[in-house]
């Protein structure tokens, strides 16, 4: 069960603090609202202990927010005081759900290098591959047929339209995706253009 704070409730400066734990809690790094709310290095440390005492689950959650947006593992450790048992909680959840964001936020430190393996990956692009031409126009919904392998942030998948095939290539970023199409074979073709993607040939 979480804590009450440390401090009398009804006061300015408690106002201030209680905001303060409520934002770096939903995601936003505590020293930006330290500094926002003009809370000098006493009231940021009284925060942090407090912070210290609240549910695991609650600090494993706001971690989670933090690093989906982008964040590095090092600033949000610190700040919701997690410890080793923590961090490696959170990062398990997020190489889960979102492997290409967790290879990003915990950096050189992450030594994941478990893989679904159960869709191929794309080979390196060849000098000599052809270039194929992408858009972002929807073709409305289709069948994914085949896909490349999800532990990297660019997922290529085939794609059915009523017998119509297409690329689809979705790049995860820290705001979101971006996803695009390219083609518009029959069934024989695309395939081939399936196998030359998978080799490198086609990109």
């Amino acid at each position: 069960m979480t804590s009450a704070p440390p401090w009398r409730p009804g006061t300015q400066i408690a106002a201030l603090r209680d905001e303060a734990v409520r934002r770096i809690l939903a995601g936003e790094a505590g020293d930006a609202v330290r500094r926002e709310l003009k809370l000098d290095l006493q009231e940021g440390r009284l925060i942090t202990d407090y912070i210290r005492t609240i549910t695991t689950e609650t600090r494993r959650r706001a971690a989670l927010v933090r690093l989906r947006t982008g964040e590095m593992i090092d600033a949000v450790r610190s700040d919701l005081m997690l410890g080793s048992p923590d961090v490696e909680a959170v990062a398990d959840e997020l190489r889960a759900t979102h492997p290409w964001i967790a290879a990003i936020a915990f950096g050189p430190d992450d030594d994941w290098s478990d893989c679904p393996r159960v869709s191929p990956h794309a080979a390196a692009p060849q000098a000599r591959r052809v270039e194929l031409s992408w858009c972002d126009d929807s073709p409305g919904d289709g069948r994914s047929v085949d896909h490349t392998c999800m532990c990297v942030m660019t997922v290529y998948e085939l794609v059915s339209y009523g017998g119509i095939y297409r690329l689809r290539r979705t790049t995860e970023r820290h705001d979101g995706h971006s996803v695009s199409y390219a083609g518009g074979w029959r069934r024989t073709d695309a395939y081939v253009w399936w196998s030359r993607l998978l080799a490198g040939l086609a990109r």
